[in-house]
């Protein structure tokens, strides 16, 4: 137990502590930590998952694991998604997307392959010019979900949601300076 997580822990009003032991009793350790999160933007993933590992230390609660949602679980370096049973961390890896440079975690035959967003790269080229500049004018101005509807409705709705989704993540990875790999007529 950190000592942060167990000064955070004692700092919290009575309510919002007994509200943070029922979510990790009732929907476990991931759900409890991203509540925590919600109500404190200023934790980072890695502090929410300390803090409620505390708690789960204090209250004899056994943590999730945050991939197969199994128990018996502990936090590990390197690793800041959450805790991980043993057989997921033995086959879980972290590594940065060799497109864009986002960090992504995924199972270890996999490591060093690019983002799905990445992958919807060659879909988000193809479409016409004039489609990419009014679905990139709506994310530049912060409506990235209903540039996923406008998508479907300007390609006909002649893919699955999620690759409109991910040539929407794509286009925002451009917007937020990523993408160190793919040099364009925009700055990536």
């Amino acid at each position: 137990m950190t000592d942060h997580a167990t000064a955070y822990l004692d700092a919290l009003p009575r309510e919002r502590y007994e509200e943070v032991c029922a979510n990790l009793r009732d929907e476990g350790s991931t759900f409890a930590s991203t509540k925590l999160r919600i109500a404190d933007p200023d934790l980072s993933r890695r502090q929410g998952y300390e803090i409620v590992e505390a708690l789960s230390e204090r209250l004899g609660v056994v943590s999730n694991c945050s991939k197969c949602h199994g128990s018996v679980a502990r936090l590990r370096d390197g690793y800041g998604y959450g805790p991980l049973c043993d057989d997921c961390a033995a086959r879980t890896a972290v590594w940065e997307c060799p497109g864009c440079g986002s960090t992504i975690d995924g199972y270890v035959e996999r490591a060093g392959d690019t983002c799905r967003s990445c992958e919807a790269r060659p879909e988000w080229e193809a479409l016409p010019q004039e489609v990419r500049d009014e679905i990139g004018a709506m994310v530049d101005a912060g409506r990235g979900v209903l540039s996923i509807y406008r998508l479907m409705e300007l390609d006909g709705h002649t893919r699955r949601s999620i690759d409109y989704m991910r040539m929407v993540s794509y286009r925002m990875s451009l917007r937020d300076g990523l993408g160190r790999g793919w040099r364009l007529s925009v700055e990536l």
